[in-house]
């Protein structure tokens, strides 16, 4: 179920980072807000969904896909890239590991369950 949830996650986030600016939601905040919320979201659900996967790939996995989202912005009606825009998105993904990694080390799951 985790992995469907962020895979689901990484759907929107592209459908998000893609459509054009009169189709995207806006939560009435700053972009640069929203931007860190969906990734501390996306990268929550992701990191507990790939826990063995090394937290550093997944920050450059997310940071990366921001950073290419900001790019195809360029030729997107009403959208333009911004550095800022994939620094918040990087930093949100970085909080949402990071807050995974929390939860994870205080659950203990057992490695073969009877």
């Amino acid at each position: 179920m985790l992995i469907s949830l962020a895979t689901c996650s990484w759907i929107l986030l592209t459908i998000l980072s893609v459509v054009p600016a009169r189709h995207r939601p806006h939560i009435g905040v700053s972009g640069n807000i929203e931007h860190i919320i969906a990734y501390v979201l996306a990268a929550l659900v992701t990191k507990l969904a790939f826990s063995r996967l090394s937290s550093l790939k997944q920050i450059v996995a997310f940071s990366s896909a921001s950073a290419f989202f900001e790019f195809c912005q360029i030729w997107i009606p009403g959208r333009s890239p911004g550095i800022d825009n994939w620094a918040a998105s990087t930093f949100g993904a970085a909080i949402g590991i990071l807050l995974a990694q929390a939860f994870l080390a205080r659950v203990h799951i057992p490695s073969n369950p009877r």
